[in-house]
């Protein structure tokens, strides 16, 4: 897998080009959502911001989530340099 740009808003947030985003984010926030909801898979997952913030334990990560015609958000943080389920 190539690299992936990215660029940052006045906000702080990060944008990925086009859909792609790291598949470690991408495989956190589907189990994020799975433990949250018995193990629904979601049927759609868009990244929607990431903030960067001094250190790696305070960033976060957050997904818009659609499956069986709900959404949800889903926000990840950081522990340990993995991303999980934030508190």
């Amino acid at each position: 897998m190539g690299e992936v740009s990215l660029s940052t808003l006045d906000s702080g947030a990060m944008i990925f080009p086009g859909s792609r985003m790291p598949a470690l984010l991408q495989t956190a926030a589907r189990e994020a959502y799975a433990s949250r909801f018995d193990g629904r898979e979601p049927e759609e997952l868009h990244l929607i911001q990431v903030v960067d913030k001094p250190g790696t334990d305070e960033d976060q990560a957050v997904f818009d989530v659609s499956a069986g015609g709900d959404r949800h958000r889903v926000v990840l943080g950081r522990r340990d340099g993995d991303w999980v389920a934030a508190a």
